[in-house]
């Protein structure tokens, strides 16, 4: 959880996987959804965990739950939060997912100030 602690301290963030059959989440964003280290993982999910206490990392029945206690940002919210992701990718020298996605990359990447990933 540390790494994507780093990512964004001071806001709640969820990073979902491809599948949307898992994700990471934040401190702030496990507090949020009422996870803590005595949450017990849900039949068919997993809540991560290790000797320090939550991973962040939640699997299928945990993650789906969680995820729908999350507000979903409107369109321009998501066009900063992609541009933030971009930024945070970026700087750890990831790939960016706006590759895929004609067009779209100028437009963030021009409001930007970093180099495009490798």
């Amino acid at each position: 959880v540390d790494e994507i602690e780093s990512l964004a301290p001071e806001h709640a963030l969820v990073i979902q996987h491809k599948s949307g059959h898992s994700g990471l989440m934040n401190r702030m964003a496990l507090r949020r959804v009422g996870i803590t280290a005595d949450t017990e993982s849900p039949e068919g999910g997993y809540i991560g965990k290790d000797t320090k206490g939550l991973t962040g990392y939640l699997e299928e029945n945990a993650y789906f739950t969680a995820a729908k206690k999350v507000p979903m940002p409107g369109p321009e919210r998501m066009t900063l939060t992609m541009t933030a992701g971009t930024w945070a990718a970026a700087r750890l020298e990831m790939p960016s997912l706006l590759r895929l996605m004609p067009g779209l990359e100028e437009e963030v990447m021009a409001k930007v100030p970093v180099a495009p990933a490798p």
